[in-house]
């Protein structure tokens, strides 16, 4: 039985910290062979702490647990939070992803679009995009803005519906950590995902309102934008760890 990723560990400050995630294997393995959240949990983990290792979001001493619900707890020395981690894909192309990765490794799988909220493919559509067969149509003018937003609009969305419902300690403040796996070519664009990014801010206004995450932290690509309900979504590092 193969032991799942395990990020824990106990730092007394942010060199310590460094040193010791310099030393854990976050490789994510293919959905085919054996990948597991653990496995997403621990590498999304990793390197958000590299990165913010060094600025006023982490007190040390620090101890981090791997749990559940939320995915971790970060305990300082006078104040504890938990740190729900999610990512951001759309189900209808994580399983594209399988079939791609079983039987078509060598094909080319671009230009689909996917509308967040929706599962609209049929099998048989899903095995002739992973297979190569099937392009996707050509990205209008600001659609790719509006399809990123939207979906990370979707996923901000429905964890803050699970924190209103209870299902994170209430008297616990949380972050929530997103890795941007959104199907959409604005990624080879780090400019357009600055712009997208600001106008995701204004939408989920309301979401920000308590109760509510205390830090909103997306990381999208080597970006990691900040937003909570006092301070406006923006670039916290030009290049995350």
């Amino acid at each position: 039985m193969k032991i799942r990723p395990n990020l824990s560990l106990s730092a007394d400050n942010p060199t310590q910290l460094i040193r010791q995630l310099s030393a854990i294997d976050t490789t994510v393995p293919l959905i085919n062979e054996g990948r597991t959240k653990e496995h997403r949990e621990q590498y999304m983990m990793a390197r958000l702490l590299a990165t913010i290792a060094h600025t006023p979001l982490l007190k040390y001493p620090l101890q981090i647990t791997h749990a559940e619900q939320p995915d971790f707890v970060f305990d300082f020395s006078e104040s504890c939070i938990g740190v729900e981690c999610v990512e951001a894909n759309h189900p209808d192309n994580y399983h594209i992803e399988e079939i791609r990765e079983r039987m078509y490794p060598e094909s080319m799988n671009f230009g689909q679009q996917f509308v967040a909220g929706t599962k609209t493919l049929t099998q048989d559509e899903k095995y002739e995009i992973a297979s190569g067969q099937y392009a996707g149509t050509a990205w209008a003018s600001g659609s790719m803005q509006r399809n990123w937003v939207e979906g990370m609009q979707f996923v901000i969305d429905g964890k803050t519906t699970k924190l209103r419902q209870g299902n994170y300690l209430a008297e616990r403040p949380t972050w929530l950590l997103i890795h941007d796996e959104w199907p959409n070519p604005i990624h080879f664009y780090p400019d357009k995902v600055r712009e997208a990014a600001a106008k995701l801010h204004v939408l989920i206004a309301p979401l920000l309102n308590p109760p509510a995450f205390v830090h909103i932290l997306l990381a999208s690509g080597d970006q990691l934008f900040q937003g909570t309900s006092i301070n406006q979504l923006r670039q916290r590092s030009s290049s995350w760890n």
